[in-house]
């Protein structure tokens, strides 16, 4: 028996969506595994994908809440992993072919919609989003670790800088490298080092909060980028906390197989706006701080 796959229907004409669910409960018994949620507004369709997670959506670009492509954007603004079919009622399709080119993974004229066509656009919109997110994923995450890689950080950043300065509000920037990494390697060999890395990566991860973002930058090279924690306005000596946490995810040795490994970090801190107004500033001189910390470490134990 086939999954059914939940699909949420906005649209504000009650016949149009009585003619859709019967639709695709008039096809053959093997394609019947939709189960339609129907909503008349962009205001219900927004709450209806926060209360459930839906495996598509058809989307009318004419609602009483919303016209044209914002209804569109708005979802994909919260919900962008959700593929979205396109029902106009009109034969000018330009709009249409906007959405898809804001998005939208196809549409359909109201006029010429069966039940199997519509069943198989829905089913094929599904496939297609999955191989756009694939794609995605791997073009901005690190296939090793699964953290976001040094492209998406760049560009992540960016909206995060800008939001801060439009705000008036810090964000921290930690550079981070491993100290014993190398040697690790070299002696253990690069699988135990990519366990080391992946493991390093979450012990950093269960070291902040979900909302902070941690990326690889390349090698055993990591930034954390932090905004203002719990509403109140980031501070230097907040950044000098979190670092602490990290550093004390580092306390314990690396178990792998029968290897005890001590793997400890360095990090160096910039805030944003006084150390620096861009990424790069800010990487720069928390990577010049990250090797003091570093040095500084050296010299305390010889």
């Amino acid at each position: 028996m086939n999954k059914l796959l939940k699909v949420l229907h906005v649209e504000d004409n009650p016949l149009d969506a009585d003619l859709t669910q019967q639709m695709l409960s008039d096809i053959d018994n093997e394609l019947k595994f939709f189960e339609l949620t129907h909503v008349m507004s962009l205001r219900e369709a927004l709450g209806k994908l926060l209360e459930d997670d839906f495996a598509a959506i058809l989307l009318d670009l004419h609602l009483p809440d919303a016209q044209g492509l914002e209804p569109l954007s708005r979802i994909r603004e919260h919900y962008p992993d959700v593929p979205i079919v396109i029902l106009t009622g009109t034969k000018i399709s330009t709009l249409a072919i906007q959405a898809l080119q804001e998005g939208a993974q196809e549409y359909m004229m109201k006029d010429y919609m069966n039940g199997e066509v519509l069943s198989q656009v829905i089913q094929s919109s599904i496939m297609r989003k999955k191989i756009e997110n694939n794609l995605i994923k791997n073009a901005n995450y690190d296939e090793l670790t699964g953290l976001p890689n040094k492209s998406y950080l760049q560009d992540h950043a960016r909206g995060i800088l800008e939001r801060a300065s439009r705000w008036n509000t810090p964000v921290g920037v930690f550079f981070i490298d491993l100290d014993g990494f190398k040697l690790a390697n070299d002696t253990y060999g690069h699988l135990i080092g990519d366990i080391i890395l992946k493991e390093a990566a979450q012990r950093m991860q269960r070291a902040l909060r979900s909302s902070d973002l941690v990326a690889r930058y390349g090698g055993d090279e990591f930034v954390v980028v932090v905004q203002n924690q719990d509403e109140q306005k980031l501070e230097r000596k907040d950044c000098q906390a979190i670092a602490e946490k990290i550093l004390s995810a580092f306390k314990s040795p690396f178990l792998i197989g029968d290897n005890t490994i001590i793997i400890g970090c360095s990090i160096g801190i910039a805030v944003y706006p006084e150390d620096g107004s861009t990424l790069d500033e800010l990487i720069e001189l928390s990577d010049k701080e990250m090797y003091g910390f570093k040095a500084a470490r050296k010299s305390a134990l010889m």
